[in-house]
């Protein structure tokens, strides 16, 4: 089963047994997936792969990570709680998080295959960095490693 049937399964799962805020964020992810397939339609391609909705998925949680801040910062923890309880749900649905030490190992893997030597470089190892570790690694910090190895 792919993950977007899964998503709608467990939507399924969740509405037939009344749990209130999963079936609010599967909902609003099954309505994220359906909006990128009919975007896509007019490409001839409506079939979105892992990767697509691994996409999806990311954008979401970073979406409720900055509200959450966002709520901390107005001293609404309650708000603040309910979003960091919606991530939980949806990092289920990601494979899991790689830490610094293997973002370190397979950069420098990138940074010796494309001869990246000084900060300047830093376009060309996240180009080829970026897609590999697509919903396994978080934008920021894979940046923020390629950076260490590229001035140390």
């Amino acid at each position: 089963m792919g993950l977007r049937d899964q998503i709608f399964e467990d939507y399924i799962n969740a509405y037939k047994k009344h749990n209130d805020l999963v079936v609010s964020v599967l909902r609003m992810l099954k309505a994220a997936i359906s909006n990128k397939e009919i975007s896509n339609r007019g490409n001839n391609n409506s079939d979105l792969s892992e990767n697509d909705i691994y996409d999806i998925l990311s954008k979401e949680v970073n979406k409720r990570q900055d509200a959450a801040e966002q709520y901390q910062n107005g001293n609404r923890e309650e708000l603040a709680q309910k979003e960091l309880e919606e991530i939980k749900i949806i990092k289920k649905y990601l494979p899991e998080e790689l830490g610094e030490e293997e973002i370190k190992s397979i950069a420098l893997k990138c940074i010796n295959e494309t001869g990246a030597a000084s900060k300047k470089d830093m376009g060309k190892v996240l180009s080829i960095l970026i897609p590999q570790l697509k919903g396994k690694a978080g934008g920021a910090l894979i940046s923020k490693v390629v950076k260490q190895l590229l001035e140390g």
